[in-house]
């Protein structure tokens, strides 16, 4: 008896899933939970704007600036939202709550902020600290990177650093020897490390050679660091390391160091100040699948996956770094098809929590003025057509920022227009 089933799929709908539901009917090994993840990943593709909640979710009410930044407590509850204001303030939301009565907190207006200390200019990045929600990380163009009690909404700790901030990290991995370090990029061009534990700001890492806009910790090993500048370039840096051998590749758009054999070349090859990972400047920067791959975007309206690559130490060279590298995956990002591209603004955001690779959305910032989203496959860099409606959105001015949220399948995003969805 030929037990095979009809390879029939629905048009619209990724080929896995039915396979999955047949697997699943003739008792497939471990297909129960294949099957769940692949409606997870179904679900994720077929996000649209809620008809059930007002399209803004979050009113902005007296905010001046519009809304400049996201962070979901993704680590911990996955249930609590900070978005950052152009005038400084920060809210909190409970995702729990009905959209009306979600704020939990907020540093107030402006003129009237009773909240001691807090920025003084557009929030530009928040970052959850990953094992405790009750403490997070703020920083903006005034030069301050702050640490908040979130029972009490006050900051805790200032750092005051010499240039405008546009990122403040922590590693995911904190029960690690740098767990307490926050890596700040600025304006100026090198990264500086915040250490939580002492007060301190004292460490520099030098390589780039204009100012940093993001970087990001890998999940993978405690001690390494990438950075992205509009010098083009994305470096990795091993915080084991001083001095100049601290960064131990410059990401190459090009491969060129795979085609060396030479190892002493082909170290020379990684760390060439000339190797560029795209034609303009790196805006965005995240690790993705436990730092199996490496996701940036550009100002020349690129977003370029990179596949990690171990590397072996040579005993004959003291400086090389035993960690892994990354290579260009050349996988386009495209929506020609419906006539969108990516915005130059390096918004995006990644659906990859507990997923397999073939269900990893990349959420993008599309069209001239990046006001809609995009969804593609993240290996195949396909544009995923059941999102279509998703680039018709309500905003009417740059998206800001974007948060996924995992555990209710659900996207945020904030912008200029002072409106959250």
């Amino acid at each position: 008896m030929d037990r095979r089933l009809p390879s029939r799929r629905r048009r619209g709908a990724p080929g896995v899933l039915p396979r999955l539901l047949r697997a699943r009917e003739w008792g497939g090994q471990a297909a129960g939970l294949r099957h769940e993840r692949a409606l997870g990943g179904l679900r994720t593709r077929s996000l649209a704007l809620r008809s059930g909640r007002p399209a803004d979710i979050f009113p902005a009410v007296g905010v001046d600036g519009g809304l400049s930044a996201l962070a979901l407590d993704q680590h911990s509850t996955d249930r609590y939202l900070l978005v950052g204001h152009g005038d400084g303030g920060v809210r909190l939301h409970d995702l729990e709550r009905p959209a009306p009565e979600s704020q939990v907190a907020s540093t107030g207006r402006r003129r009237n902020r009773g909240t001691e200390g807090a920025h003084a200019y557009a929030v530009q990045s928040l970052e959850w600290f990953h094992t405790d929600n009750g403490i997070f990380v703020s920083a903006a163009p005034d030069k301050a990177v702050l640490v908040w009690d979130t029972g009490a909404f006050k900051p805790v700790c200032r750092f005051k650093l010499p240039a405008a901030v546009h990122a403040a990290r922590l590693s995911p991995l904190s029960g690690g020897a740098t767990g307490k370090l926050i890596a700040c990029a600025s304006s100026h061009p090198f990264v500086r490390l915040c250490d939580l534990g002492s007060g301190a700001s004292s460490v520099v890492l030098q390589g780039h050679n204009a100012a940093v806009r993001a970087c990001a910790w890998s999940p993978s090993s405690e001690y390494v660091l990438a950075t992205a500048s509009l010098d083009r370039s994305v470096r990795l840096w091993d915080l084991r390391r001083s001095g100049a051998s601290s960064c131990f590749a410059a990401l190459d758009q090009h491969n060129a160091a795979r085609l060396t054999t030479h190892r002493g070349q082909k170290r020379k090859s990684m760390i060439d100040v000339q190797n560029t990972a795209h034609d303009g400047g790196v805006l965005g920067l995240q690790f993705v699948l436990g730092g199996r791959f490496l996701l940036s975007s550009g100002s020349d309206g690129r977003t370029r996956l990179w596949s990690s690559r171990p590397q072996t130490r040579d005993s004959a060279d003291d400086h090389f770094v035993s960690e892994s590298t990354y290579d260009n995956s050349f996988v386009n990002y495209s929506a020609a098809e419906v006539g969108l591209s990516l915005a130059k603004t390096g918004v995006f955001a990644v659906a990859d929590s507990c997923s397999p690779a073939h269900s990893l959305t990349v959420f993008h910032a599309m069209g001239l003025n990046g006001s809609s989203i995009g969804a593609f496959d993240l290996v195949r860099g396909d544009y995923l057509e059941e999102c279509h409606t998703m680039t018709h959105t309500g905003h009417f001015l740059p998206i800001t920022a974007l948060a996924f949220r995992e555990s209710a399948q659900e996207l945020y995003s904030v912008s200029f227009d002072r409106k959250s969805m």
